[in-house]
Protein backbone atom coordinates (compact mmCIF):
# COMPACT_ATOMS: atom_id res chain seq x y z
CA UNK A 1 0.00 0.00 0.00
CA UNK A 2 1.39 3.24 -1.05
CA UNK A 3 1.25 6.49 0.88
CA UNK A 4 -0.16 9.74 -1.02
CA UNK A 5 1.71 10.83 -4.08
CA UNK A 6 4.22 13.73 -3.64
CA UNK A 7 3.72 16.77 -5.55
CA UNK A 8 6.73 17.38 -8.54
CA UNK A 9 8.66 19.66 -7.54
CA UNK A 10 8.53 22.06 -10.58
CA UNK A 11 4.74 22.40 -9.79
CA UNK A 12 5.38 23.51 -6.11
CA UNK A 13 7.19 26.46 -7.29
CA UNK A 14 4.22 26.88 -9.79
CA UNK A 15 1.60 26.62 -7.37
CA UNK A 16 3.65 29.21 -4.78
CA UNK A 17 4.15 31.49 -8.21
CA UNK A 18 -0.16 31.11 -8.56
CA UNK A 19 -0.42 32.31 -4.93
CA UNK A 20 2.30 35.41 -5.03
CA UNK A 21 0.52 36.26 -8.25
CA UNK A 22 -3.41 35.89 -6.64
CA UNK A 23 -2.39 37.42 -3.27
CA UNK A 24 -0.36 40.58 -5.16
CA UNK A 25 -3.72 41.14 -7.32
CA UNK A 26 -5.57 41.01 -4.39
CA UNK A 27 -3.85 43.39 -2.19
CA UNK A 28 -3.81 45.85 -5.49
CA UNK A 29 -7.37 45.50 -6.12
CA UNK A 30 -8.34 46.27 -2.47
CA UNK A 31 -5.94 48.99 -2.11
CA UNK A 32 -6.89 51.28 -5.13
CA UNK A 33 -8.44 54.39 -4.42
CA UNK A 34 -12.03 54.60 -5.28
CA UNK A 35 -12.45 56.60 -8.38
CA UNK A 36 -10.26 53.69 -10.17
CA UNK A 37 -12.05 51.16 -9.29
CA UNK A 38 -13.60 48.85 -12.13
CA UNK A 39 -17.43 49.54 -12.69
CA UNK A 40 -19.83 46.59 -11.81
CA UNK A 41 -21.78 47.81 -14.83
CA UNK A 42 -24.91 48.78 -12.65
CA UNK A 43 -24.81 45.60 -10.86
CA UNK A 44 -25.33 46.02 -6.81
CA UNK A 45 -22.86 43.67 -5.36
CA UNK A 46 -23.09 43.90 -1.42
CA UNK A 47 -19.52 44.53 -0.48
CA UNK A 48 -19.59 42.17 2.41
CA UNK A 49 -19.92 39.54 -0.40
CA UNK A 50 -16.87 41.03 -2.09
CA UNK A 51 -14.91 40.45 1.08
CA UNK A 52 -16.05 37.01 1.53
CA UNK A 53 -15.94 35.77 -1.68
CA UNK A 54 -12.78 37.85 -2.45
CA UNK A 55 -10.55 35.80 1.05
CA UNK A 56 -12.49 32.54 -0.32
CA UNK A 57 -10.35 33.02 -3.06
CA UNK A 58 -6.94 33.79 -0.85
CA UNK A 59 -7.64 30.94 1.40
CA UNK A 60 -7.96 28.18 -1.01
CA UNK A 61 -4.83 29.60 -2.90
CA UNK A 62 -2.51 29.65 0.79
CA UNK A 63 -3.98 26.09 1.62
CA UNK A 64 -3.38 24.94 -1.77
CA UNK A 65 0.40 26.31 -1.54
CA UNK A 66 0.68 24.72 1.75
CA UNK A 67 -0.76 21.59 0.84
CA UNK A 68 1.95 21.07 -2.27
CA UNK A 69 4.87 21.92 -0.04
CA UNK A 70 3.30 18.93 2.83
CA UNK A 71 2.46 21.75 5.58
CA UNK A 72 0.42 19.12 7.38
CA UNK A 73 -3.00 18.58 9.62
CA UNK A 74 -3.13 21.20 12.20
CA UNK A 75 -0.28 23.21 11.21
CA UNK A 76 -1.46 23.77 7.69
CA UNK A 77 -4.60 24.97 9.38
CA UNK A 78 -2.79 27.25 12.18
CA UNK A 79 -0.41 28.83 9.84
CA UNK A 80 -3.42 29.59 7.45
CA UNK A 81 -5.76 31.11 10.30
CA UNK A 82 -2.89 33.11 11.37
CA UNK A 83 -1.78 34.38 7.84
CA UNK A 84 -5.60 35.29 6.82
CA UNK A 85 -6.24 37.42 10.42
CA UNK A 86 -2.89 39.25 10.12
CA UNK A 87 -3.11 39.83 6.48
CA UNK A 88 -6.75 41.14 6.56
CA UNK A 89 -5.99 43.19 9.53
CA UNK A 90 -3.04 44.74 7.56
CA UNK A 91 -5.78 45.08 4.25
CA UNK A 92 -8.22 46.53 6.36
CA UNK A 93 -5.48 48.99 8.52
CA UNK A 94 -4.01 50.24 5.03
CA UNK A 95 -6.83 51.17 3.12
CA UNK A 96 -7.72 54.36 4.52
CA UNK A 97 -3.85 55.85 2.83
CA UNK A 98 -5.04 55.07 -0.06
CA UNK A 99 -8.59 56.88 -0.01
CA UNK A 100 -10.71 53.50 1.04
CA UNK A 101 -12.80 53.09 4.60
CA UNK A 102 -11.51 50.49 7.10
CA UNK A 103 -14.25 48.69 8.69
CA UNK A 104 -13.98 46.05 11.70
CA UNK A 105 -16.67 44.29 9.81
CA UNK A 106 -15.12 43.98 6.61
CA UNK A 107 -12.06 42.32 8.74
CA UNK A 108 -15.12 39.76 10.07
CA UNK A 109 -16.16 38.91 6.33
CA UNK A 110 -12.88 38.63 5.73
CA UNK A 111 -12.57 36.58 8.14
CA UNK A 112 -15.79 34.32 7.32
CA UNK A 113 -14.62 33.76 4.25
CA UNK A 114 -11.09 32.53 5.32
CA UNK A 115 -13.07 29.82 7.70
CA UNK A 116 -15.32 29.18 4.54
CA UNK A 117 -11.94 28.01 2.45
CA UNK A 118 -10.08 26.28 5.30
CA UNK A 119 -12.95 24.08 5.89
CA UNK A 120 -13.65 23.41 2.15
CA UNK A 121 -10.17 23.00 1.59
CA UNK A 122 -10.07 20.29 4.43
CA UNK A 123 -13.07 18.60 4.10
CA UNK A 124 -11.84 18.10 0.31
CA UNK A 125 -8.48 16.67 1.33
CA UNK A 126 -10.45 14.30 4.06
CA UNK A 127 -12.58 12.88 1.64
CA UNK A 128 -10.23 12.61 -1.12
CA UNK A 129 -8.51 10.56 1.55
CA UNK A 130 -11.16 8.38 2.12
CA UNK A 131 -12.35 7.30 -1.57
CA UNK A 132 -8.29 6.80 -2.11
CA UNK A 133 -8.20 4.04 1.50
CA UNK A 134 -11.69 2.80 0.06
CA UNK A 135 -10.60 2.13 -3.71
CA UNK A 136 -7.09 0.59 -2.52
Amino acid sequence: MSGPRRPYPLFRWFVLAVCIVVWSAAFTATHLPPHRLPSTGGLSIPPILLHIVGYIGLGLMLMATLTVFEVAGWRRVLFAVVVLMVYAAVDEGTQPFFGRHASFYDWLANMAGSVIAIAVWQSGLRLTERLRRRAS
